[in-house]
Order: C-alpha cells, then sequence, then structure tokens
C-alpha cells in the first residue's frame, strides 16, 4: 500500500518579488503512489497562479521526474523515498527539486518554470 502524502505549504515566507510558498513532501517508490500526488500537488501550483497557462507542462514534467526516482532511481523500492521540493512565487514562476534516495547527494531532477513578463521584456 502506499503512503498517501497531502502536499501543504511548509512555508509561505517574503520573497523579494513577493510570497514565496514552499512544499516539501515525500513518497513511497510506488509507481502507484505517483499520480495521487501530482493531482494534489497540481491543485497547489493552480491556485498559486506560478505558471497560469503552463500548468500542463508542470505536471508532465513532474510525473516524469516522479517516475525516474520511482523506477529508475530507487527501483521501486517502497523502503526508499522520492522527496520533492516545490516552491511558488505566485503569478511568477515555479521550481520544483525530485530526488531520490541514491541520486539525493547529486542535486536530484529540477523542473523550473518561469512566467514570461508581458512588460516589455519580450517585445
Amino acid at each position: 500500500m502506499s503512503e498517501q502524502c497531502d502536499p501543504k505549504p511548509s512555508t509561505g515566507i517574503l520573497h523579494t518579488a513577493g510570497p514565496l510558498f514552499q512544499i516539501e513532501q515525500s513518497i513511497r517508490s510506488e509507481v502507484a503512489a505517483i499520480s495521487p500526488f501530482v493531482d494534489k500537488l497540481m491543485v497547489f501550483i493552480k491556485k498559486c497562479r506560478c505558471v497560469a497557462g503552463n500548468e500542463v507542462d508542470v505536471e508532465i514534467s513532474l510525473r516524469e521526474a516522479l517516475a525516474n526516482g520511482v523506477i529508475h532511481g530507487n527501483h521501486e523500492d517502497p523502503r526508499k523515498h522520492v522527496y520533492v521540493d516545490c516552491r511558488c512565487v505566485p503569478d511568477e514562476e515555479v521550481s520544483i527539486v525530485v530526488r531520490d534516495e541514491v541520486h539525493f547527494e547529486r542535486g536530484g531532477t529540477v523542473v523550473h518554470m518561469r512566467k514570461k513578463c508581458a512588460r516589455g521584456e519580450n517585445r
């Protein structure tokens, strides 16, 4: 049976660009644990509006990073965990770091998306 983790903000601190919301969670290395976790984390990301219009890209990247950690990193060993650190700056960006236990020291897989500035940078 997979461990159920509801993603919850661990901090709501001020960032130089405004509030920063951070979630640090882990899931057991079971394929069945990926979808429920991603579904709940995506609700949080959508509420933060950190990548409005690009949520599907973040979700696909997150699912792939978690699957890589569960399957290739931890070899689906339910005694091991895959760790997720998600940081959202509302209306600006999301940064997600996914680490399995085997590659934890090497920094893991990073999913980073930033909303493009509509005020002149892309003219």
